[in-house]
This record gives C-alpha cells, structure tokens and sequence, in this order.
C-alpha cells in the first residue's frame, strides 16, 4: 500500500517508519520531510477528500495549519480500497501547545468564510461508520451503541445553537496543535467542515468533566475565546455525541490492548448507566 502511493506520488518510501495506528496509519517518510497518511476505515474515506479540501482552504485565509506536500499525483490517492494523503512535515519546537493557543486559532477559523468545497458537519455519519466497523465489540453492545447513535440523530434534529455557524476543526483539542518556532499550526484537518462554532469547544469542555486534571485548561479555553459552551442548553446532546465517539474510536484498538479493552468496558458501562460524574481515564 505505502509502496504502490508512493510510487504515483514521486516520492521514496524507503526506510519510511510508522508513528501512528489509531484508526489511521501515518508514516514518516525519511527521504523527504513528508508524512503520508492512510485512512484505513472505508467508511470514512470521504474524509481525505474533506482533509485536501480544507488545506487548501486554510492555505488561501492564512490559517496556520500544516500544508499538502508537492507531490507528482492529484491528491488524494485511492489505492487498494484505501485513500492516501501527503503532508509537509511541520517540525516541533519548544513544549506542546496549550489550550491558550488553541483559543486564538479557533477564534481565526471560525471567522474565515464558509466554503462550499468543505462537508457539513454530521457527527452521525462518522460515529455508524466507526459503529459498522466495530468487530471486536459483541452483538448486544454494538446494537446499543447503534440505538444511542440513533436516539442522538433525532436529539440534534432542530437544534437550536447560539453561535454561528462556521468553519469548524471538528476535533479541536491541543493534541492537535503542532508548536513551532514561529507558533503553533494545525493538524488532523479529517474533521474539518462548515458546522456550529459551539462542537469546538465540546472536546476541551468534555475532557475537563471525564479527565482529572483538565479543568483549567478548559477555563482558560472559555476565558481566551470568550463564552462557556457548558451554560448553553444544548450542550448535554453534543455532550453524549463526543462521549460516544471516545468510545468508538477505541473499538479496532481493542482486542489486541488489554489496558485499552478494559477502559473501553468501563467507559461503555458508565455510558449505559448514566454515569455522568464517572472518571476516565486515557487509552493507553
């Protein structure tokens, strides 16, 4: 696969190593300052035609964010039913970004103009791909996790929301943000759609209420970019989407990861029973 993509993109991929399986695979080429990601997932493939569209976009607003490599193919590659994008490799410098900075660039993105060429936010869509894709979670849990997905399609059906709508990170957290010696940038453009301004601020307002630890960097996310998505009615429906989606995005690392499989099962179970206060604790 890495072979066959980048052999129509001009590029080597001798010596290439993996840094990253979740979901995705990522290499690092080491005969270009390039990564190459793979999305392994069929179902989610459109996501590398939204992650072409939105560099671009980004590019043309001066959006700090990482940038298509030149390569000698129209990107992205489908290959062997998988879809194979290539990055700029953006060196890190000094330590990892905060919640400070990720507060300054959404408040950028989310005044760029609306763009035609970027998918509409739909959270369902990506949580019954992952859903569909879960084979290593048995019968009856996967049917509830079908029905929660379900249940919340209709909750956010009319959804009324107080900020307006924008272009949107879709996963905006500082895991990602890559510091450099001129700011931070960012990455994983995959989720990146026109949607409500409110879904960005749920990952960090999420994490502070399942992660011990997190809540300052969630007061200084509200204090930088102004309003608290958490004193907002609607935030207990977009709430449940992103726990949902913790939960799912772990199930094809699971089987072979009994740390992982056993906080899968734990965050299923306080799900099921409405365990709102319950703390997790990060996949490992």
């Amino acid at each position: 696969m890495l072979a066959g993509a980048c052999h129509r993109a001009g590029v080597d991929h001798t010596g290439a190593r993996l840094v990253q399986l979740v979901g995705n695979a990522v290499f690092q080429l080491a005969r270009a300052p390039i990564f190459v990601k793979i999305i392994l997932n069929a179902g989610l493939r459109y996501r590398a035609e939204n992650s072409v569209a939105a560099a671009r976009l980004l590019a043309d607003h001066g959006v700090p964010a990482v940038r298509l490599a030149p390569v000698a193919c129209a990107q992205p590659v489908h290959l062997y039913g998988c879809t194979v994008t290539f990055w700029k490799r953006v060196p890190q410098a000094g330590p990892p970004a905060g919640s400070g900075e990720l507060a300054k660039l959404l408040t950028q993105l989310h005044t760029i103009p609306t763009d035609p060429s970027l998918r509409r936010w739909d959270p369902i869509a990506d949580l019954r791909a992952r859903i569909a894709a879960a084979a290593d979670i048995n019968v009856e849990q996967q049917r509830w996790l079908r029905s929660r997905c379900e249940r919340l399609a209709e909750d956010l059906t009319g959804m009324r929301y107080r900020l307006p709508r924008a272009v949107i990170h879709g996963d905006a957290r500082p895991a990602n943000l890559i510091n450099t010696r001129t700011g931070p940038v960012v990455c994983d453009l995959d989720t990146v759609c026109v949607g409500p301004a409110e879904w960005d601020l749920v990952p960090m307002a999420v994490g502070a209420l399942r992660f011990r630890g997190h809540h300052a960097a969630y007061r200084e996310l509200v204090d930088l970019y102004g309003y608290d998505v958490t004193t907002w009615g609607g935030f207990a429906t977009l709430r449940r989407v992103r726990e949902l989606k913790l939960v799912a995005v772990a199930v094809p690392m699971a089987a072979g990861n009994p740390r992982i499989h056993s906080q899968l099962r734990h965050r299923l179970r306080t799900l099921r029973e409405g365990a709102d206060a319950a703390w997790w604790t990060p996949y490992r």
